[in-house]
C-alpha cells in the first residue's frame, strides 16, 4: 500500500481552509490581522496584538480558539508559542495547524 502524501498549501489558503471548516461546523473563529502601518505623514501605527495567532475565535462550547497556521517547513516563532502556551493554560484550544487534518482530530 502506497504511503499517503500530504499536501503543501500556503499558508493563506490553510487560514481560508480552517476557517471555512470550524465556521461550518458552529465555531466562530475569523482571521486575526496583526501588524503596522506608516501613514502619508510618516507615523506608524500597530494594530492587532503582535505575536498573536492567525486565527482567533470562540469554539461551540465557550472556549477561545487560537491556531497559528504554518507552511510546512516552517516553524512557529518563540513568543507565537508562548501566546499559544498563554491561552491553553486558561482552558482555550491553542494549536499550531499544518493540515487541516489538524484542526479537525483537534476540534
Amino acid at each position: 500500500m502506497a504511503k499517503k502524501q500530504k499536501i503543501n498549501i500556503p499558508e493563506q489558503q490553510l487560514v481560508r481552509q480552517i476557517i471555512k471548516y470550524l465556521n461550518l461546523r458552529g465555531h466562530l473563529v475569523w482571521r486575526n490581522n496583526t501588524g503596522m502601518f506608516k501613514d502619508q505623514r510618516g507615523h506608524w501605527y500597530r494594530f492587532g496584538l503582535k505575536d498573536s495567532a492567525d486565527i482567533i475565535g470562540v469554539a461551540k462550547d465557550g472556549r477561545m480558539i487560537a491556531i497559528e497556521c504554518k507552511a510546512a517547513g516552517k516553524t512557529p516563532t518563540l513568543p507565537q508559542v508562548h501566546f499559544l502556551g498563554e491561552i491553553d493554560q486558561r482552558g482555550g484550544v491553542a494549536l499550531i495547524a499544518y493540515d487541516l487534518a489538524t484542526v479537525q482530530r483537534q476540534l
